[in-house]
């Protein structure tokens, strides 16, 4: 690893500076005070020798026998090794040991002298000696007798002694430093080189994971903070390791799902901007892909919009179809939960349609082709009905017949259909619903009565007209209307028409009749479903009425909804678009 001991290195260089420095200013302070005390040892030492020898001139200072004194002074010098000066009360010198006192300055104005002149028992002062030329240190006492002070003894001794004192401590002190420094660097490279070993088990370790080496496991060197430091590490990194093949193995599992799938999906950013796509999707559009914006590859306007409704809303799921470049394509645009992105699914029903188509033209054509022969088996039944002909036969008669005309008008149901799914283009206006509500009531009126079933109109005032077309409107009435005679025995059909608000108006056709079953209420708009197929044979009925109504209401821009008790009757509510 680069730099690998850049860290001991900078760790034990800490640790010698911080040594280095301590021992410097340790080594200046001591210095100082090893000075500062040796002087105070040495000032006691020429006090105690000062009043040691002052029985010892006594005598001669008394009697100021200044020749005698001047030799005993130098006598007791030569004994203690310390300069001694004698001087009167008027400063002048009476003996010394090592200069003779006529050559000498009056001394009254030295600090010592002047303080215990003053009266102090002992004084010091250190100050360069003019006579010795050297720095000296003097400590003086008084020299009293019965009659008082009577002259001041001052001894002296050369600074040179006191550092060379002092040095020779020092030096000491710098050999004991010495080994301590080698013990203290000995043990600074050992914590250094412990310590920084677990921080670079950790910084390797590191390394490896970033590098998607989950395996790796940091060394553990001691128990302390950085050891539980790499325990903790190490625990993580199986965790983490854990994780990735958690993650992987869902990866792995959902590219296979993804790459099963046979619809096209897309995982894409608020804006549209791609971040996924799987292998169906390429397939479809060749240029999809990580990086590119939908709407590069597909253009579409209601597409597009519907990215961008979906996109600026709530959780929300549109569906729709669309055709591109000749195919036909049904999609679903979701936005993920919580996050701004997009899950778009496209599906290619391009031969579904297709096959569509080859349906619808299959049954207008067959239907077309039954028409004509199942009008002329009507027709011919009908005319050998009016013949005069055994009961038998008149009963076989009469059944073809009825199948006739129920074919026949399967047949016309299928052909209404079929023109209401190939229809693109509706000619709509407004039209006046009342009027053709009213006239679909009439139409089954006789019928209803046959039955003892009232049909009650119930329009309300300011109906607005719709905006529809008017014989889609006839179809719709006359099927919901003729639904309900056919499937009420007993009671009412109630219609009731009103504004539902400024955009739609509502309709409703309520029967007391058979009612359905809630489990196929959500089929009764199928194709041929009948919920009471004995009943439906019986009245005639295709099975195609609602899914006419559905288709009706599909082109119109309406819907529909249907309520149901079995036993006590339905309603179907119809909306429809208001006139502006």
């Amino acid at each position: 690893m680069k730099n690998k001991g850049s860290f001991f290195i900078k760790l034990f260089a800490f640790f010698i500076v911080n040594s280095l420095l301590l021992a410097v200013i340790f080594f200046i302070a001591a210095n100082a005070y090893i000075k500062s005390s040796n002087v105070e040892l040495f000032s006691r030492e020429l006090q105690t020798n000062a009043v040691t020898i002052i029985p010892f001139l006594a005598s001669d200072i008394e009697k100021k026998d200044y020749a005698a004194l001047k030799i005993n002074v130098a006598d007791i010098s030569k004994r203690i090794g310390n300069r001694i000066t004698v001087i009167d009360l008027d400063g002048i010198v009476i003996a010394d040991s090592q200069n003779d006192p006529s050559s000498m300055a009056n001394h009254a104005g030295r600090d010592e002298i002047k303080a215990v002149l003053g009266g102090n028992p002992f004084a010091t002062a250190i100050r360069y000696s003019s006579t010795l030329h050297e720095n000296m240190l003097y400590a003086a006492v008084p020299f009293e007798t019965q009659k008082g002070l009577f002259a001041v003894l001052r001894l002296s001794t050369s600074l040179k002694n006191i550092d060379l004192f002092t040095k020779k401590t020092v030096e000491h002190i710098f050999l004991i430093f010495l080994v301590s420094a080698f013990i203290s660097f000995f043990t600074a490279f050992i914590m250094s080189r412990k310590m920084t070993r677990g921080i670079e088990s950790l910084s390797e370790a590191a390394l490896s994971i970033s590098q998607g080496d989950f395996t790796t496991k940091a060394e553990i060197f001691a128990n302390d903070e950085i050891g539980a430091l790499a325990v903790s590490f190490n625990a993580m990194s199986d965790k983490i390791d854990s994780l990735f093949k958690e993650i992987n193995n869902s990866k792995g599992m959902l590219g296979k799902i993804l790459s099963s799938v046979s619809d096209g999906i897309i995982l894409a950013d608020k804006d549209g901007k791609v971040l996924l796509v799987n292998e169906a999707m390429k397939k479809m559009f060749p240029d999809s892909g990580s990086g590119r914006f939908i709407w590069e590859f597909l253009r579409n306007k209601d597409f597009e919009d519907a990215l961008k409704t979906v996109s600026g809303g709530e959780n929300q799921t549109l569906i729709g179809e669309i055709e591109y470049e000749r195919s036909a394509f049904s999609y679903a645009v979701s936005k993920v939960k919580d996050e701004d992105r997009l899950v778009v699914m496209l599906r290619d029903v391009t031969k579904i349609k297709e096959f569509g188509n080859l349906k619808k033209e299959f049954i207008i054509n067959a239907s077309h082709e039954l028409k004509t022969p199942v009008t002329s088996i009507a027709g011919f039944a009908e005319t050998i009905e009016t013949q005069d002909l055994p009961e038998e036969t008149a009963h076989y008669i009469g059944i073809i017949k009825k199948q006739a005309e129920r074919l026949s008008n399967i047949v016309n149901d299928l052909l209404s259909i079929s023109a209401l799914e190939v229809m693109k283009e509706i000619d709509m206006k407004e039209v006046d619903v009342a009027a053709i509500i009213r006239d679909a009531a009439n139409l089954y009126k006789k019928r209803a009565a046959e039955k003892g079933l009232e049909i009650k109109i119930d329009i309300s005032s300011g109906l607005k007209k719709a905006y529809v077309n008017e014989f889609n409107m006839e179809q719709l009435f006359s099927n919901l209307i003729d639904n309900a005679v056919k499937y009420t025995e007993t009671g009412a059909i109630t219609v009731k028409a009103g504004n539902l608000n400024d955009d739609f108006i509502k309709v409703s056709v309520s029967d007391t009749g058979i009612g359905i079953p809630k489990s196929q209420l959500s089929r009764i708009f199928e194709r041929f479903y009948v919920v009471d197929k004995a009943r439906s044979k019986k009245t005639g009925g295709t099975g195609l009425g609602l899914s006419i109504v559905k288709h009706i209401l599909n082109v119109n821009g309406g819907d529909i909804s249907a309520e149901s008790e079995e036993g006590k009757g339905t309603t179907f509510t119809v909306r429809l678009p208001a006139a502006k």
